[in-house]
């Protein structure tokens, strides 16, 4: 039974020249869990917004919308702060049963059977914004269910997630469908967590649905379809790196077992290379820094070296202090106790000329945006469109509160890394970004990397930074653990490593990067029988 259709849906912001959304025809069914998927800027979160009155976005629109009378849907949106409206657990999940009208018997027993099952009941009575990123996105979902949707919407729910955080909100929404049967419509470009148990998958581009179809129809499409490619789960990409005729792996035991019939094993390491770095570009020493006098202390002996020309990336779960790290090695937040130094010069003493020499790329991209287009965005800053791998033309004329999360993105990294800053610091810069592009992303601080330039980069994303860097550190109890290569950082967490290294590690222990992984299985692959 269908309860939404959509037909021949179009869509144009204002001051836009191309259509966000051209000519989409969808319907779903009750019970569905449809998987949206596609590269950055193609329509998919614009399209999930006009599925719901309260938060269709302004701007041209035509086609036809029917929703079934009495359908109520529920909403997450990417950045799990940018829903939550009161200031405890508690009047979350309540307040918009309050506002529906329920009596107080009624919502305090709700509350406590939601906050039960999405596990918040130890947190019931704390202040929202003492949650981590995961805790506030799960309140978010528990908040939504707790009004009893029909259809539950999310628009890369996860993005802002550190992976442990990411996979505890995907099973919860798995459980969440099983136990409930409730319609789910998610956008997500982490596709590998989901492909096992969405009903549907849609594939979007240049503002129109290229694909609909069943997962065993979907895989072979996912596997050739470029910017995708690289979100696939590690069985799966590997499988399709090799001319093997059996069933395509797609989960963990079907990939070891794809290893074990295809590949022999090696006990030989691949060797780390020497660190060449020598020169300091960033030095912290005993850092303390806490957001008030009697608050706890967020950063904790923080003690760090960063060396000209190096990328370092600063890892951690949510919460644990990293953006916080970021700010303080920026000069945007003062430490109480402790020192930095820029290229030997202790950080006060540079005061705003701080700036011409470092640049900081926050969280929240669009708090760098102060002009009223896309354009002026980018002129700002002396944009050269060779240096950069995203396309902006199509929405030069766009204000920069319309376009994507990952245009977003893209834009403010593209402000950040254009001039002659000597380090570079980036809080997620690779948030609500494809993978395609993610890989891009790589190369171009790779690059700029090359002309000398230092990073220090905070992300979730491992694999991201297996590719990237030249050193990690993991952030726990407000300080960092030492840095190491990533190959060593990787290959010796037993938790917090890449899917590549935890599906081969048995196998290959040193790899812990897609090329890695490729490499090694040529060279043993086992002889046809």
């Amino acid at each position: 039974m269908e309860i939404l259709t959509v037909k021949n849906l179009k869509f144009s912001y204002p001051l836009s020249s191309k259509a966000t959304i051209d000519g989409i025809d969808f319907s779903v069914k009750k019970g569905e869990f449809i998987l949206l998927c596609g590269a950055v800027g193609v329509g998919k979160s614009t399209l999930l917004r006009t599925l719901i009155p309260e938060i269709r976005p302004v701007g041209e629109i035509s086609g036809d919308i029917h929703i079934n009378d009495g359908l109520r849907i529920g909403y997450i949106c990417q950045n799990p702060e940018e829903q939550i409206v009161t200031d405890k657990v508690y009047h979350e999940i309540a307040f918009a049963l309050e506002n529906l009208g329920y009596d107080n018997a009624f919502i305090k027993r709700r509350t406590a059977e939601v906050s039960s099952y999405f596990g918040l009941d130890s947190v019931l009575f704390e202040d929202c914004s003492s949650l981590s990123g995961g805790q506030k996105q799960l309140l978010n979902l528990a908040s939504a269910m707790a009004q009893s949707p029909d259809v539950l919407i999310l628009d890369e729910p996860t993005s802002r997630l550190d992976p442990v955080s990411c996979e505890k909100f995907f099973s919860v929404l798995t459980k969440l469908k099983n136990d409930l049967d409730c319609t789910v419509i998610i956008a997500e470009h982490n596709v590998s967590e989901l492909l096992a148990v969405c009903d549907r998958i849609c594939i979007m581009d240049g503002g129109k649905i290229i694909f609909d179809g069943e997962q065993n129809d979907a895989l072979p499409i996912l596997a050739k379809y470029k910017p995708l490619q690289n979100a696939l789960p590690a069985p799966l990409r590997l499988y399709g790196a090799f001319d093997i005729d059996t069933t395509p792996p797609l989960t963990m035991k079907e990939g070891r077992k794809f290893l074990n019939e295809y590949f022999i094993p090696s006990d030989e390491d691949e060797e780390i290379p020497e660190f060449k770095y020598t020169s300091k570009a960033l030095e912290a020493e005993n850092i303390y820094f806490r957001y008030s006098k009697s608050g706890k202390d967020v950063l904790f002996d923080f003690s760090l070296d960063v060396y000209e020309g190096e990328i370092l990336f600063l890892l951690g779960a949510n919460a644990s202090g990293k953006s916080t790290a970021l700010s303080v090695l920026s000069g945007i937040l003062k430490p109480y106790c402790g020192k930095i130094k820029v290229f030997g010069k202790k950080i006060k003493e540079y005061g705003a000329s701080l700036y011409k020499t470092l640049t900081y790329l926050p969280q929240e991209p669009r708090c760098l945006f102060t002009h009223d287009t896309v354009k002026k965005e980018l002129d700002e800053v002396n944009f050269q469109k060779d240096s950069f791998p995203y396309d902006f033309t199509p929405i030069l004329d766009s204000h920069p509160y319309d376009i994507s999360g990952g245009q977003a993105q893209l834009l403010a990294l593209a402000k950040a890394v254009s001039g002659t800053r000597r380090i570079v610091l980036l809080d997620e810069p690779t948030s609500s970004l494809d993978h395609y592009m993610i890989s891009q992303v790589t190369e171009v601080i790779k690059s700029l990397n090359a002309d000398g330039i230092t990073f220090i980069i905070v992300s979730h994303d491992l694999d991201f930074a297996a590719e990237c860097a030249d050193r990690c550190t993991l952030m726990f109890a407000g300080s960092p653990c030492a840095p190491e290569h990533p190959r060593k950082f990787f290959s010796g967490s037993s938790f917090y490593s890449t899917k590549i290294n935890t599906l081969l590690r048995n196998h290959y222990k040193s790899a812990v990067t897609f090329d890695d992984a490729v490499k090694l299985m040529e060279e043993n692959r086992r002889a046809k029988i």
